[in-house]
């Protein structure tokens, strides 16, 4: 039946205030916000929402507030500053941390008059891109330990990588240097923002080993400008063979920063947690989906190189042989013709100590390009799309999907690329997943077949059950 989901709001929102001017981490407790001031805390949360993403920690989040005054007349607007964080619990556990970055008193006047108050910000994570250190040589020049410490990051981030080496351990030390040399720039201005990060992050557990260097390289990260922590450790991946994203942590009350091979091929996908959607899951949970499938980003032509080699895009697709490098989509090329997908790999270290043409190039485009191929050849075939699941809490439904892992839904398996989750006074809490590549698998992991009769299986969440 239905009383028996967790309808009512079951969350804590806590604005907690750093002591940015001390080198270990502190903060004051400034409110919590919640469903019921029994335990001495505000009902003037009447909304909020969180956003977590693959493709950028820098997400949002926002929490909407009635004008509820103190004693004296003070509203949270007054008493919530800029930089203060915000944990957002739900389920008695902590399931995103972001800082204050916006304030706004609002009133609309279409029904009534309504004012509230709207607190938005960042994720925390957003603090490895937004806060950078400049590498500026007049500013270095000040000081001989700063100097020092620039030619230590200097020499991490453009250092040579022989073949099968671990990216991961060179990353590391940049995270290292990194942190040394805007201490040695920044001084005692720096403890606010190095304790808070150095408080909430795992910035090195969640490096996979498994990144080599597949060919020799030559590191060139180093920019004379700004540099933040997450541009300087992004430059050294190769997208779609590499991910680099945030994720919350609830065990260790921590954001892992996590760097892996792309959970494609069929041993990483099958490893991947999933959560499973029942088939017989109650309408009333699943609110709102949009699922789909579209040829727009069908590829027929697969193709990796290896610039300054001699196996470099201008000079493979001019070769009569070129077939050996590339992969090509025989069964779609009648229908679409020639559509590309190519990568470029990076920072190839063309020494005169090497072959330059380094002679096992050939083969390794080739592999790259098969798995390019396998990867992304039923792109068309993939059901992508949206789906809104009330966010319940009992024995039955006990799942908390998030980014980076897969869902069971319609009887195959999607990725999860990205989720927002909200409530809003009078409705129930909800998460939105942006799901891809949705198919068929094997238990092995492998691809095996389209999703079958999606619209009867869509169908069924449009009945209640009892």
């Amino acid at each position: 039946m239905i009383e028996k989901y967790t309808r009512t709001p079951y969350f804590e929102i806590e604005v907690r205030r750093p002591r940015y001017n001390i080198a270990t981490y502190r903060d004051d407790l400034i409110v919590v916000f919640g469903v019921s001031n029994s335990k001495g805390m505000s009902t003037a949360c009447i909304a909020y929402s969180f956003n977590e993403s693959l493709s950028s920690p820098d997400t949002d989040f926002s929490i909407t507030l009635t004008l509820e005054k103190d004693l004296n007349g003070n509203t949270w607007y007054d008493k919530i500053k800029v930089r203060d964080l915000v944990f957002i619990k739900t389920h008695g556990s902590t399931k995103f941390v972001g800082y204050v970055t916006d304030r706004r008193l609002s009133a609309r006047m279409a029904e009534g008059p309504q004012r509230e108050i709207t607190i938005s910000g960042k994720n925390l994570c957003g603090l490895l891109i937004n806060f950078s250190i400049i590498l500026d040589q007049h500013i270095l020049s000040a000081s001989t330990t700063a100097q020092s410490a620039s030619k230590q990051f200097m020499a991490d981030v453009a250092g040579k990588v022989e073949v099968n080496q671990t990216l991961s351990e060179l990353m590391k030390k940049i995270v290292v240097s990194y942190f040394n040399l805007m201490d040695e720039i920044g001084g005692t201005q720096n403890i606010g923002i190095r304790q808070i990060i150095e408080h909430f992050f795992d910035y090195t557990s969640k490096f996979s080993n498994r990144i080599v260097a597949k060919y020799p390289m030559a590191i060139s990260l180093y920019q004379t400008g700004e540099n933040s922590l997450w541009e300087v450790l992004q430059s050294m991946i190769t997208p779609p063979f590499h991910e680099f994203f945030c994720k919350w942590d609830s065990v260790n009350s921590k954001y892992q920063v996590n760097l892996r091979p792309t959970p494609f091929d069929a041993v990483d996908w099958k490893n991947l947690s999933i959560t499973y959607i029942p088939e017989n899951i109650p309408a009333l949970l699943v609110q709102d989906y949009s699922i789909g499938d579209s040829d727009s980003e069908t590829k027929t032509f697969f193709g990796t190189f290896l610039p300054g080699s001699a196996y470099s895009k201008e000079k493979v697709l001019t070769l009569e042989d070129f077939a050996y490098t590339v992969k090509k989509d025989y069964e779609k090329w009648p229908y679409y013709g020639y559509k590309p997908l190519f990568v470029e790999m990076q920072y190839y270290n063309r020494n005169p100590a090497n072959d330059v043409s380094f002679t096992g190039a050939a083969s390794l485009m080739n592999v790259l390009s098969t798995q390019l191929f396998d990867w992304f050849k039923n792109n068309a075939l993939f059901l992508t799309g949206s789906i809104t699941i009330m966010d319940v809490k009992n024995a039955d439904y006990t799942y908390y999907p998030n980014i980076g892992e897969r869902i069971g839904f319609l009887g195959g398996e999607f990725y999860i690329e990205d989720v927002q989750r909200s409530w809003r006074y009078g409705g129930s809490m909800t998460a939105t997943l942006g799901i891809s590549r949705g198919f068929t698998y094997n238990k092995d992991g492998s691809q095996m077949q389209p999703i079958e009769n999606v619209g009867q299986k869509l169908g069924m969440l449009e009945v209640v059950n009892g």
